[in-house]
């Protein structure tokens, strides 16, 4: 099944969206080694607890919770601002919408959705108790959740009529499967946005073996439809100043699933 440039939400507002992103990155002066210690491989220890994250790397993310909004400013990092200004696209109709920030770190995608709209129902998951204390303290969420999102992990099926997910699927982080989870909780109709790095669905093994497939797999059962499959430039700046690509998935679930 070929996957690109699937959509019926135009492309648009994401490239427009994206390429605002287009200064090079600054010198980040945080302790916070984010390369390393949130793009490495996923260890053997993890790879054996098959469902997410080493308690580690959310050490890592909590430590450094302070420092992150101003150190993603600084890669130009403009994930969240896509997947809110997508959903946003989807949902603005209807601001009651009931809405769910899945690795909702410090808040980022939650204050460009308020910014752009009243929405009065956004929860927050995040997994880390450092980032969460600091999206709580902004007052962005109606409810939080400190927890992982994994396959069966206790969240309510057909909940929730958005789903929004930004820079989760990285090595080490969510596999491939939280995307079942995540059709799960979703209304029939609601939609799941997820933003992403391109590269990792070709240098993340996880991702390169069963990221597609799975979504294939609920296209072929029935559970959702693909609104859009598509690369976008500028997700960050590396170190050599170049724009790294990203990839914004869009899916609505089926109304009989």
């Amino acid at each position: 099944m070929q996957y690109h440039s699937i959509h019926i939400y135009s492309s648009y507002v994401v490239t427009k969206m994206a390429t605002q992103f287009t200064a090079a990155p600054q010198s980040v002066n945080s302790n916070a080694d984010w390369s390393t210690s949130v793009l490495s491989p996923m260890t053997e220890k993890e790879e054996q607890n098959g469902h997410f994250t080493s308690q580690s790397r959310i050490e890592f993310y909590s430590s450094n919770a302070e420092t992150y909004d101003e150190d993603m400013k600084k890669y130009s990092f403009s994930g969240p601002d896509v997947a809110a200004h997508t959903l946003h696209n989807l949902l603005k109709d209807n601001p009651n919408s009931r809405i769910l920030d899945v690795g909702c770190g410090t808040g980022k995608v939650a204050e460009v959705l308020l910014a752009l709209g009243p929405y009065t129902n956004i929860d927050g998951l995040e997994a880390a108790p450092g980032m969460l204390a600091l999206a709580r303290a902004k007052q962005l969420y109606k409810n939080t959740m400190e927890k992982f999102l994994y396959l069966n992990c206790g969240l309510e099926h057909d909940t929730y009529d958005g789903v929004v997910s930004s820079g989760t699927f990285v090595a080490g982080h969510m596999k491939s499967d939280c995307l079942i989870e995540l059709c799960n909780i979703l209304k029939p109709g609601g939609h799941l946005v997820i933003t992403m790095r391109h590269e990792h669905l070709e240098t993340v093994s996880e991702y390169k073996e069963n990221f597609r497939l799975t979504i294939e797999n609920l296209v072929k059962e029935g559970k959702w439809k693909i609104i859009q499959d598509e690369t976008f430039p500028n997700w960050c700046f590396g170190d050599n100043g170049m724009g790294i690509d990203g990839h914004v998935f869009v899916f609505q679930k089926n109304l009989m699933s």
